[in-house]
């Protein structure tokens, strides 16, 4: 855990054989037990949280910001270059 500024205010060491996807609720809780509901963004690593846990950060309005799994990239790539050329259709139709 770092402030605004980058200065290290806690962390936290765990066996070398844990599982990321299986640390971040547990985490999360511990963060918020030891300093209070706040205003945080939350920077993580892709392999760490699963699709369920982010969703449920998104329900509980948890600001965060994570990599996007290679897996989902080519979608991603899809979908963006629908919007651009529905958009460019709608512009150009106006």
């Amino acid at each position: 855990m770092v402030t605004p500024d980058g200065l290290p205010l806690a962390y936290e060491v765990l066996a070398g054989n844990t599982t990321d996807k299986t640390t971040l609720r547990q985490f999360l809780a511990k963060i918020e037990q030891m300093c209070g509901k706040a205003r945080r963004v939350w920077v993580m690593d892709r392999g760490i949280p699963t699709e369920a846990t982010l969703k449920e950060m998104r329900q509980a309005g948890t600001q965060y910001l994570v990599g996007t799994p290679r897996s989902m990239l080519g979608k991603l790539d899809q979908q963006f270059a629908d919007s651009i050329g529905q958009w460019r259709r709608s512009v150009e139709g106006s």
